[in-house]
């Protein structure tokens, strides 16, 4: 059972009795008013969650660039960028006015709690992002800086495509691991250069 008292309220069975530290109703924070409310996007069916499990492994953790520590949602296209590789979903179904920006820590909220549809609303007055997402709901201030344009981050003369053939591939890979050590966990890397791939075997 829950008994209030000084200085707080206790959690009390029949063996113990935990108190809890409490704070002033009037010390929590002011929910902010919804009389101003442009709502920016939809995404629905849960597709959205899959979305942002794939690209948040790409948001950037360089601090200087803060326009990159985010997740950007352009309408149906999903992303997330650091400049050396970029993920990206695109056709997740949506309804909406405009981009917006994530902070990854909200993203991973919203992985975890699995909603079937994420509503991310701006309040005008409050200049926070108001995020509905089935029972949860989030109130956010909203990341500083332009996401870049996703045709053009990564640099000019960075290899996006590379065409090798399937046994090659698949017997290098072999190779490489046979060379592993078998008690660690271990990455391959495959680099690709002017004249062809180099895949390296880590330890």
């Amino acid at each position: 059972r829950l008994e209030h008292g000084e200085p707080g309220i206790s959690v009390v069975s029949s063996k113990r009795r935990v108190s809890l530290a409490v704070e002033a109703a009037d010390d929590f924070p002011i929910r902010p008013v919804a009389d101003e409310v442009n709502t920016i996007a939809h995404y629905y069916n849960g597709s959205a969650i899959d979305a942002f499990s794939y690209v948040l492994p790409a948001v950037s953790d360089d601090r200087s660039s803060q326009n990159l520590c985010v997740v950007a949602l352009l309408g149906p296209r999903i992303v997330a960028t650091d400049r050396h590789r970029l993920h990206g979903v695109d056709d997740v179904p949506y309804t909406g006015k405009g981009p917006t920006l994530l902070r990854p820590q909200v993203v991973r909220v919203l992985i975890k709690s699995a909603p079937t549809s994420i509503i991310v609303d701006r309040i005008n007055a409050a200049g926070k992002l108001r995020i509905s997402a089935d029972a949860v709901e989030l109130f956010v201030a909203p990341p500083d800086g332009q996401f870049p344009d996703v045709n053009t981050v990564l640099h000019r003369d960075h290899r996006v495509q590379a065409e090798v053939v399937t046994a090659d591939l698949a017997n290098a890979v072999k190779l490489c691991q046979s060379a592993q050590d078998k008690s660690d966990e271990k990455s391959i890397v495959l680099e690709v250069q002017a004249d062809g791939i180099e895949i390296s075997a880590d330890g």
